[in-house]
């Protein structure tokens, strides 16, 4: 039976599985100590990191790894809020993954202001609400946050528009790129974008290896005590194990894509008049 829930999780490539292998019957040393071991490890997340920064168009010192999406997205909320003086509100929208709403709403149950923002019947985000929303509140917004591609119906949302409302009104903005970063062509040094969160296990890497970028001089610090932009994660330890677990050692940016299934004339299509990317797009398949 073929598989048909890519969307959830992939299946590691050789590849990956060779690399986290040898990881750890090699490599298997603290990636902060300064002996032999320690200093091979050291190379394995270091390479690693610079891997990740070419797929993602960043530099190797913006990226921050942690162990999963979910994670990532947190660190990049809850991180800004709290490196955001006299800014307590975050706008993002009802339509995100569980990662940044559920997050979102534990916040505005600690006391944080949250503002949900109205989209469009096709799934896509209402700029105009957008825009008259950064108009009112641009003083008390920390940080918007925005998926680009909708885990469930495969929307791809205008990022480079939310990315430079934001930036005219000096807000930062956040975008789970889970299901966009290795699928589709990123390139975030040309965006409006402050964070970015994914993951590797969307795209044939393996679970527990995921990112939040931050580029140096966006003002956004997405990060933990005893943590610097060197990677020298002190309070914790990064392993190379899962490092080394992103997709393919040489990893590939495509160069475009198309549907990949068939569509028989009895399924549907959700939001098909939206731009959206096709391998995310759910088809619900009606009983005959």
């Amino acid at each position: 039976m073929p598989y048909l829930d890519n969307n959830a999780t992939t299946a590691p490539l050789p590849e990956v599985v060779d690399a986290v292998s040898s990881c750890l019957r090699e490599d298997w040393g603290n990636p902060s100590s300064t002996h032999r071991d320690g200093i091979a490890a050291r190379r394995r997340v270091e390479l690693a990191r610079e891997q990740v920064a070419g797929l993602l168009g960043c530099r190797p010192r913006d990226l921050l790894l942690c162990s999963g999406g979910t994670e990532a997205a947190n660190l990049a909320l809850r991180g800004v809020l709290g490196d955001a003086s006299g800014r307590s509100t975050i706008a993002t929208s009802r339509l995100e993954h569980s990662a940044v709403r559920d997050t979102a709403l534990r916040l505005e149950k600690e006391g944080r202001g949250v503002e949900w923002i109205r989209h469009h019947p096709d799934g896509r985000v209402d700029l105009d609400a957008l825009e008259s929303l950064l108009e009112a509140r641009a003083d008390d917004l920390a940080i918007v946050s925005l998926m680009w591609v909708n885990n469930e119906t495969g929307v791809v949302q205008p990022v480079a528009e939310i990315g430079r409302l934001c930036r005219e009104h000096g807000v930062r903005f956040h975008t789970d790129a889970v299901q966009a970063v290795g699928r589709m062509p990123v390139d975030v040094a040309s965006l409006d974008v402050d964070l970015v969160s994914f993951a590797a296990h969307k795209f044939h890497g393996i679970k527990g290896a995921a990112d939040s970028s931050s580029p140096e001089g966006s003002g956004s610090s997405p990060r933990s005590p005893g943590e610097d932009r060197s990677g020298n994660e002190e309070a914790a330890p990064r392993t190379s194990r899962p490092s080394s677990g992103w997709g393919s050692p040489r990893p590939r940016r495509p160069s475009g894509w198309r549907d990949p299934i068939p569509s028989p004339r009895w399924t549907i299509v959700v939001v098909p008049s939206s731009p959206r990317w096709s391998p995310d797009s759910r088809r619900p398949f009606p009983s005959r």
